[in-house]
Formats: structure tokens, C-alpha cells, sequence
């Protein structure tokens, strides 16, 4: 970690995310080998056999870790909590030491500790997990931080889009006779997708201030997004979460509350910015 987490937690803090370490999400490879006897323990909402992970990227596309795999068949809620990596950010024991400022609405700063990962509803509402609003959001603040989060964790799908358009054989159905053979398939494509980001210098992506685009550009986005959130509000109706509702922790609402509150303040102090 060291210089490569800082790098990191200063592009997310520019992002308007202070805290975030990474940005998670599920991805699935389909297993064409899978036995009749397994099929129900590896067949998700895909409708076919496939083999998952929990994966963790930094914005510039670099994978930082890559969970345990398990049968396609279980959710992001559940993979979460095997996720090693998750354990250690739940329990504060991923670099404790590690504090940020955020703004408070009067635009007093205050110091937080613990690190987060940025995800999709799909997860728990654990403190070291933040998901946007799902639904209608109550404010205008609310809605600018939800589409904001939701844009920033476009770096895990891009990620996966990458890789599997790199390396054909994660497109097609594995004809793997075993898991750990997709396994070590998967972690080797990463391991190649990483190699390649650093060869052509993208794993700085942020870390330099050409990296990013002016700020009279990016008062035009705000403008832009605020109609856009609000044309949203207007068409968008309250969903309740469906399958397994996610537990939320103590403490879950006032972090949220907390960076909402920070991301308004230093968007209208125009310290926020999009990577080129």
C-alpha cells in the first residue's frame, strides 16, 4: 500500500468521495463444465452456471484485490461477507492510522477515521460500504451526492469491461473442469490487465494535476447534473429493496449524512473535479 493508498485516497478525496479507498462489485465468468449435481449452487440471476468474485479497483482501473471465489448462485450481500479484505476495513484494522476531513454544512471541517469502499445496493449498509440512495432522494443535496457516487463507481464496471475485452477467454463459457481452474484463469487475466495499465502509465491516472479537467468545465457538469437530478426526482418513484434487505450498521446514516454534507460544500467551494 503506502504511496500507491495515498495516491489513491487523494483521488477520491478530489472526486468529492474523502475516505473512499476503492470501488467494489460482483463479477461472474460462465462455467460451461458445470456438473447437473452443482448446477443449483453455482446458477444465479444469470439463468446459467457461473463462477463469482468480489472485486476491489482504485479509479484508475488497477485491481487491489480479488475476494475468494464462490458459485454464481450467491448475491453480493453474501460474497461480502467472506470478502477478507472487507473483514479488515469493517473491523478498522485496514491502516487505522489513516484520517480525512470532511466539511460540515457551516463549512467547519472535522477529522473522521476509517476507510471505505464505494458500491451498489446490492450490499449491506456496513460503515466501511457506502451505496448511493436507491429511490427518490429527499433533497437536491442528497441527489447530487447519489448521482455523484453512482459516477464515480463506474471505475468497477469499466474495469471488468476492460479486462474481459483484453482477454476473450473470460467472455465465452469456461470449459474448465473445476472452479479453481476458472479461478486461476481470472486472477491471471487481472495480474496481465494490471501489467498492461502500469506499461502504459495509466495507474497514475489522477495523481497529477493535468489529469484533470478545468474547473470552469466542471461548474458547467454541476449545472448540468442538478437538472438532470431533478428531472430524475420527478420521474422516479420509491423501489423497496428487493431479496435480502441490507443490514445497516449503526453509525451507517451519519457517515452517509456526513459526506453528503461534505461533497455540497466543496462543490460549491469548486474543490471538486473529474479525472480527463
Amino acid at each position: 500500500c503506502g504511496q500507491a493508498l495515498n495516491n489513491a485516497l487523494g483521488v477520491y478525496a478530489r472526486l468529492g468521495m474523502p475516505g473512499a479507498c476503492c470501488s467494489a462489485d460482483g463479477v461472474h465468468v460462465a462455467w460451461n463444465k458445470c456438473r447437473s449435481t452443482q448446477r443449483h449452487l453455482f446458477t444465479g440471476k444469470e439463468g446459467f452456471p457461473t463462477v463469482a468474485w468480489n472485486v476491489s479497483v482504485l479509479h484508475s482501473r488497477e485491481i487491489v484485490h480479488i475476494a475468494r471465489w464462490m458459485g454464481g448462485s450467491q448475491n453480493d450481500k453474501t460474497m461480502a461477507q467472506h470478502d477478507v479484505f472487507f473483514a479488515r476495513l469493517r473491523s478498522g484494522t485496514f491502516h487505522p492510522e489513516k484520517t480525512y476531513a470532511l466539511y460540515n454544512r457551516d463549512g467547519t471541517r472535522s477529522v473522521h477515521r476509517g476507510l471505505y469502499a464505494i458500491v451498489d445496493n446490492g450490499y449491506h449498509h456496513w460503515m466501511c460500504l457506502m451505496p448511493p440512495f436507491k429511490g427518490v432522494c429527499p433533497d437536491d443535496e442528497t441527489s447530487m451526492w447519489s448521482k455523484r457516487l453512482e459516477s464515480v463507481r463506474k471505475d468497477v464496471e469499466c474495469t471488468f469491461g476492460t479486462v474481459t475485452h483484453r482477454f476473450r477467454i473470460l467472455r465465452i463459457p469456461s470449459d474448465q473442469a473445476t472452479p479453481e481452474g476458472i479461478d486461476n484463469t481470472f486472477r491471471a487475466c487481472c495480474v496481465l490487465h494490471n501489467i498492461l495499465l502500469r506499461h502504459d502509465g495509466l495507474n497514475t491516472l489522477g495523481n497529477s494535476a493535468r489529469h484533470w479537467h478545468p474547473q470552469d468545465g466542471e461548474v458547467v457538469r454541476r449545472r448540468r447534473l442538478l437538472d438532470a437530478v431533478r428531472v430524475h426526482r420527478d420521474r422516479t418513484t420509491v423501489r423497496a429493496h428487493g431479496g435480502v434487505p441490507p443490514t445497516r450498521e449503526p453509525g451507517f446514516g451519519a457517515r452517509r449524512e456526513a459526506l453528503i454534507a461534505h461533497y455540497n460544500v466543496a462543490r460549491l467551494k469548486g474543490e471538486v473535479g473529474w479525472v480527463k
